[in-house]
């Protein structure tokens, strides 16, 4: 799958967290994204249905856990957001279309999942302590991994935030409807005055999301020419009769050139949700092929045929 700029909003829907919902929603609008959200009044099975399209739609994820406990003393755990996380996860590794989808967990308190879905150690968790303003935070600080270029300060995000919801709820309650009683206004209703909002309020702020999927495409290609690379190395250094122990030692520092090239493909992968370095290293790959093309032709001397 292609990146999109569709954002998958898997949260709690209850009155505490409507003000975080809607700072979340708000910066993922700021930051050019599509957020895509089920509505409460949606029969399960409709939302169910709704759910997984999204899920299959979206390039990028956010699940909050934060509100997994019950709501009063006597009620049971808030189980659909785990689920729905659960069905993402699924998705991301038994699809190969999704498997560079990106995830931000959000928590309220750090580490606390730990103490109620641990498998989920490693990835990319944040805690927003309950709080709007640090909801917009984590938010922006994660998608700011994923892009090209400058993206606008959490606290600049938090601002206009702010001065759009005064508009915002002066024009509700003058239409007797309280802006902060979730369920009143539909969620893609919310989306879509923010949105005007957005594009009327503040200058033009075009983000790019690079296609992180063919990037990852062109250095797994590379890691295998590499590796085939150093193992027909390997056969030609194993084989009698090499004519000089220079020509062997040639072998040898070819062989560890690769290993280095190798090494450094790695290590860029493995930095590869990291906007800015992932940037930087691309400049690399030129002269990584140069010195590929170099080596090919120094094996080929050898009668050795690279695939």
């Amino acid at each position: 799958m292609a990146v999109n700029k569709k954002v998958f909003i898997n949260c709690p829907f209850d009155q505490q967290y409507f003000p975080i919902l809607k700072a979340i929603l708000f910066t993922n609008l700021c930051l050019g994204l599509e957020p895509l959200i089920s509505e409460t009044t949606n029969s399960g099975e409709s939302r169910f249905r709704k759910i997984r399209k999204f899920i299959r739609d979206s390039s990028f994820s956010i699940h909050d856990l934060s509100r997994i406990e019950p709501l009063k003393a006597d009620d049971l755990p808030r189980m659909n957001m785990p689920f729905e996380l659960g069905l993402d996860f699924g998705a991301k590794y038994f699809n190969k279309s999704l498997e560079k989808k990106k995830f931000l967990i959000l928590e309220a308190e750090r580490f606390r999942y730990q103490k109620v879905i641990s498998d989920i150690s490693g990835h990319d968790i944040r805690q927003h302590n309950n709080q709007p303003v640090e909801a917009i935070k984590a938010v922006r600080n994660w998608l700011a991994t994923h892009v090209k270029g400058r993206v606008p300060s959490y606290k600049m995000i938090w601002s206009a935030y702010q001065n759009f919801r005064f508009e915002y709820d002066q024009t509700l309650k003058s239409e007797n409807i309280d802006p902060e009683a979730i369920g009143d206004i539909p969620f893609s209703e919310i989306i879509r005055e923010m949105k005007g909002w957005i594009k009327n309020e503040l200058p033009d702020n075009s983000i790019d999301y690079p296609d992180f999927e063919s990037d990852d495409t062109d250095f797994s290609e590379r890691e295998l020419i590499l590796e085939n690379l150093i193992r027909k190395v390997d056969e030609l250094l194993k084989r009698k009769g090499l004519e000089t122990d220079s020509e062997k030692q040639g072998l040898l520092q070819t062989q560890k050139v690769l290993q280095e090239k190798l090494n450094h493909l790695r290590i860029a992968n493995a930095s590869l949700t990291d906007g800015a370095k992932k940037f930087e290293v691309m400049k690399d790959i030129e002269q990584i092929e140069k010195e590929i093309k170099k080596i090919e032709l120094s094996l080929q001397k050898h009668s050795l045929n690279i695939e």
